[in-house]
């Protein structure tokens, strides 16, 4: 990858990240170990079956126990962040970044319920704060 650059999520690596390196002949090779440092939790997001799944995953690469999920069935979406980590505000938006949901909460709470049963199939962006920063989420409801 001469010259080249690639990019990683924390998902992609657990613990080190190994390296070959080879020299323009093939005949020479190195190792370099790098080991992964998550600096901050991130959400990881998985979506399946018309359940959307947002976890919160911490430095120590621990999954804590938080899931946003939206499901048509339980019509609602849950998030549950039993962590140090509050949530503080949230809001959901559509594609044409109409509100549909905005809320804050004063003190951080570690879950939230909102209803989704008249949410319709599309795609939705969720701005969770937890007082200091922002994260944005894109999500697709089947």
């Amino acid at each position: 990858m001469r010259g080249k650059t690639f990019s990683l999520t924390p998902a992609d690596c657990e613990r080190d990240l190994y390296i070959r390196a080879k020299d323009a002949c093939g005949t020479a090779e190195s190792f370099f170990v790098i080991p992964c440092q998550v600096t901050n939790y991130y959400y990881d997001v998985n979506v399946a079956l018309g359940e959307v799944a947002i976890g919160v995953v911490k430095t120590d690469n621990a999954e804590v126990n938080a899931i946003l999920t939206a499901q048509k069935a339980k019509q609602a979406v849950v998030f549950n962040a039993a962590t140090d980590v509050k949530i503080k505000s949230v809001v959901v938006y559509t594609e044409n970044r109409q509100v549909l949901y905005s809320k804050e909460y004063a003190m951080g709470v570690s879950e939230i319920k909102i209803d989704a049963v008249s949410w319709a199939s599309g795609v939705y962006h969720l701005s969770i704060s937890n007082g200091t920063e922002v994260r944005h989420q894109k999500i697709m409801i089947p």
